[in-house]
């Protein structure tokens, strides 16, 4: 029996797909199943804010501006549909220097030349940790005459990993207390166990610090948390009732369905007075104990992916009918 014989692959101008960047790329850019695409590819978790927003007393124009859902920060993307140049680099200072917490810079181009590259990696290496640059090239491919697909290259990243990892190890003076030391170990303890099982969750920052973030939900507002303490560790998604202060209440009305579907139940805290409210997946350990660490890491990394699981459409649902949407 003969196989079938392969299409061919190839290339597609993007111009000729998108024929501005503004009111095309941009758009389509924006929408969440394109943004969940770049987010994948930067192992960020993206939630849209806004496009084609007004920066500064001239009105310059930021492409999109979105959250980083790990720490709440903003994150600007320049868009430029070719060879990158000065100008789209210029823009991209300048919007992140006329907004408000940006502590990421995304810079999309058809092609990346070796100046700018090198200019994003100095900044990178000079900058403060909390301060990320990505170069990324935009690619179009298509299989004889399929639909084109769209292919997102990254060819310039923060280390932040190794940077961190190198730092906190070099801290022999007593600024970091042996609890904060205990938490990078775990968290970089974690990240080791997610990429040899080939997960995809986005392994964490080894930060000294006793929760991380995840996104996996279509707005910032709401997301996720991986939480260590001394004697329990907790999976939560948590509710900012500032900006929705209905979302929690409702979400639990369903507590009864909800944990049927998630095979095991939640602690509900409604936040009172307080700006967060939690629905946590509590579990006793000791941390200390580093021969419990490899089951610790796959409990939470299951439970994790089973709240993305049950939550997400639940989220959607709330936020297409438009609930709390005054409160933003």
């Amino acid at each position: 029996m003969g196989k079938e014989s392969l299409g061919k692959l190839a290339p597609v101008e993007l111009r000729d797909y998108w024929e501005r960047e503004d009111t095309d790329f941009t758009q389509w850019l924006a929408e969440a199943e394109n943004l969940a695409l770049l987010s994948e590819a930067l192992k960020l978790d993206l939630a849209f804010e806004s496009t084609e927003t007004n920066v500064g007393l001239r009105k310059f124009r930021a492409d999109i501006i979105c959250r980083n859902i790990e720490d709440n920060s903003r994150v600007v993307i320049e868009n430029q549909l070719e060879v990158a140049n000065h100008n789209h680099l210029g823009q991209l200072f300048t919007y992140a220097a006329g907004l408000d917490d940006v502590k990421t810079l995304i810079w999309i181009v058809k092609e990346l030349t070796p100046d700018h590259r090198a200019a994003l990696d100095w900044l990178n290496r000079i900058t403060h940790e909390d301060y990320n640059f990505f170069g990324v090239e935009m690619e179009l491919w298509r299989i004889d005459e399929s639909r084109p697909a769209p292919k997102f290259n990254v060819v310039v990243q923060p280390n932040d990993w190794s940077r961190i990892v190198q730092e906190a190890a070099g801290v022999d003076s007593g600024e970091l207390s042996e609890g904060k030391k205990l938490q990078i170990e775990y968290w970089s303890s974690l990240g080791d166990f997610i990429r040899k099982t080939a997960s995809k969750v986005k392994p964490p920052k080894p930060n000294p610090t006793n929760w991380v973030g995840y996104g996996g939900l279509s707005k910032s507002g709401a997301g996720f948390l991986l939480i260590l303490n001394q004697r329990d560790a907790a999976v939560a998604l948590q509710i900012n009732r500032q900006k929705y202060p209905t979302w929690f209440d409702q979400l639990q009305t369903q507590a009864d369905a909800i944990s049927r579907e998630l095979g095991f139940t939640l602690e509900w805290d409604d936040g009172e007075g307080k700006k967060y409210a939690m629905a946590r997946y509590k579990k006793q350990v000791d941390v200390m104990d580093r021969s419990q660490w490899p089951a610790l890491h796959k409990w939470m990394i299951d439970g994790l992916e089973t709240m993305r699981r049950v939550f997400k459409p639940r989220i959607a649902m709330l936020e297409s009918e438009g609930v709390d949407e005054l409160a933003q």
